[in-house]
């Protein structure tokens, strides 16, 4: 097998759900053979390792390596080295396809060469044949019920008074995380063509804010260490 057909059929058996089905058969078919994909850190990798790494490398042999890290910087390294890529397979919100496309760093995913993409929901395949999707998350303010009383209910609580230093938000490298952007535009009569009702709201709560978050992880950390209460996870 091509290690080129081996990464197409690789990057939907590491999708969790797709994969089953799909690769039959041969006892540690893919002995030897090393998947590299970027991470997330944490719980995320931690969980996708247990429930997809092992059960892999167990029946097939296959070895997964997870690079954790920001996929700001992952997709900065993958795009400069796209000659010797970094990843095998490449995590990333879907915002981040088009500067995938654009770099041509990626290759087509057929539904003829991996049947069960057929059972991906109509409308959530935003990029013709490239890119699997296998998870949808969303983007909420949360809170520490601990220490607020009063319920988030909206972004634009952010910019509470009783908030003071303890509000953490994604660091604007973040990608799709940075979608509160959009949440605290909509909220105060903007929209995506009009962001100024959400500069407002972030104006408004900057003597709240008590960090920036560069990582998924590192806002997981400082909520932990009870730095701050509230924010945008």
């Amino acid at each position: 097998m091509k290690r080129r057909t081996f990464l197409t059929c690789g990057t939907v058996a590491a999708a969790g759900a797709l994969a089953a089905p799909y690769v039959h058969a041969q006892s540690k078919k893919f002995a030897g053979i090393t998947l590299r994909i970027n991470g997330y850190g944490g719980l995320y990798d931690e969980t996708f390792m247990k429930s997809v790494g092992v059960p892999l490398e167990e029946k097939y042999g296959l070895k997964i390596q997870f690079n954790s890290g920001a996929t700001g910087s992952d997709l900065i390294r993958l795009i400069a080295n796209k000659d010797n890529p970094p990843y095998d397979m490449y995590m990333a919100d879907s915002a981040v396809m088009v500067e995938l496309l654009k770099a041509g760093v990626i290759e087509e995913i057929k539904q003829s060469d991996v049947p069960n993409i057929k059972r991906i929901l109509p409308g959530f395949r935003e990029y013709d044949d490239y890119g699997v999707p296998f998870n949808v998350a969303s983007v909420i303010p949360v809170f520490s019920s601990k220490y607020i009383k009063q319920p988030l209910t909206s972004y634009s609580d952010f910019a509470r008074p009783d908030l003071r230093n303890r509000v953490v938000i994604p660091a604007p490298t973040q990608d799709t995380a940075s979608l509160y952007l959009l949440g605290l535009a909509e909220e105060n009569g903007g929209s995506i063509t009009n962001m100024e009702p959400a500069f407002q709201i972030l104006a408004a709560a900057k003597s709240n804010i008590v960090a920036l978050a560069q990582t998924n992880v590192a806002e997981v950390q400082i909520f932990q260490s009870e730095e701050a209460y509230a924010g945008s996870f």
